[in-house]
């Protein structure tokens, strides 16, 4: 009974096989189908085939679109965190000679010394762009004009991007569900082609092995190779 078992067991259905191993092993098998299709034993799983491999690759493609415009937008969102930091260190001095010998004052600014805002991560800074606003508002009246305009502005701007971030982040994690739903039927589709080739070529088994080039799923001499961890 275990020699039966591995007849229901799907050869193809291993995260081990890249996309593009996948991807490249599908364009071989088709031309060997092609090639091999007397009259038109091989034509319903051709075009099947095609079928499938068409949708997966349509959404590779997507996915890789997407996860280019994540990276885009990451750089965007750390660029302008990186600007903020200079600002605040830029007008640090501009404040303390503004509100000299108001060291309570100061404190408004900088409750935690300027080293908080050094430290700012893409996760607090949000928060701290609020406060320093607030408190620019505040004591506008004794700074430069255009002090709190400047912050706004790259206020505005971070809170754009960072929107802007997030929702290519939910468009690759979608686009990735279609990718491995469309993985998933390419899948079963070629292992319907290996149970129903097996039985085309019952008498010429070494035919039908002959569209199967294993070497494309899994390297060379037929060694699986683990597929690198997905892009955080």
């Amino acid at each position: 009974m275990g020699k039966f078992n591995a007849f229901f067991v799907n050869p193809f259905d291993d995260l081990r096989i890249t996309d593009l191993r996948l991807k490249n092993f599908t364009d071989d098998h088709i031309q060997k189908m092609t090639a091999a299709n007397t009259g038109t034993r091989f034509t319903a799983f051709i075009a099947a085939t095609q079928t499938a491999l068409g949708a997966f690759v349509l959404t590779l493609i997507g996915e890789e679109s997407h996860v280019a415009a994540r990276k885009s937008r990451t750089e965007n969102v750390t660029t302008i965190l990186n600007q903020f930091k200079k600002l605040v260190r830029t007008k640090e001095p501009v404040i303390r000679v503004a509100f000299e010998n108001q060291p309570t004052i100061i404190t408004e600014f900088f409750p935690n010394g300027l080293t908080e805002y050094s430290n700012a991560t893409v996760g607090n800074v949000g928060i701290l762009m609020e406060r320093l606003i607030g408190v620019i508002t505040a004591r506008a009246a004794a700074l430069p004009t255009g002090f709190v305009t400047q912050f706004s502005d790259i206020k505005t701007q971070f809170t754009t991007a960072r929107t802007e971030q997030q929702d290519e982040k939910g468009h690759v994690s979608n686009v990735k569900a279609i990718s491995s739903a469309e993985r998933t039927n390419l899948v079963k589709q070629l292992y319907k082609n290996l149970i129903n080739i097996a039985v085309i070529c019952i008498s010429n088994p070494a035919e039908g092995a002959g569209m199967f080039d294993e070497s494309l799923l899994y390297g060379r001499h037929g060694k699986k190779v683990v597929a690198p961890p997905p892009a955080q």
